[in-house]
Order: structure tokens, then sequence, then C-alpha cells
């Protein structure tokens, strides 16, 4: 459903290679605190779109979608 849409998202955009070439500029910029920083948020922006595109692209209420989230979380602890 909107998870499983959310997660199909993150292939589609390809934010693992994305993800990849992060962590690699964050390892040989180690040294660098605005790294760490753009690091942050690019994967804020990351989950934002994801989570954007699946309650649009599956057109559940942005109430339901939240509380889905929270209960996968919840299952994870």
């Amino acid at each position: 459903s909107h998870i499983m849409a959310h997660e199909l998202i993150h292939v589609r955009d390809k934010d693992s290679v994305w993800k990849v070439l992060e962590l690699l500029v964050r390892r040989i910029l180690f040294f660098n605190p605005l790294v760490y920083i753009l690091a942050q948020r690019h994967l804020l922006a990351i989950e934002m779109a994801a989570d954007e595109g699946a309650v649009t692209g599956t057109q559940v209420s942005v109430n339901d979608y939240i509380q889905t989230l929270i209960e996968v979380v919840s299952l994870h602890r």
C-alpha cells in the first residue's frame, strides 16, 4: 500500500545510489562539519520526497499515512 509506494519511490529515484555517493563524500571530507550538516539535510529531503510521493500517489490521507508510519516504527523497537 502506501508504505510500499514510499519504498518504490526510493527505488525509482535511485536514492541508494545518491546515499552511497553522499557516504563517500562524508568519508573523504570527514574533517569538514558542513559535510555532516548537508548529509543530514540530504537524508531529510530524500525521506520527505518519498513521503510526499507516497501520499499523492496512493491518495491516502496524511493522517492515515502518519498513523501507518507510527505503527511500522513501533514494530521495530
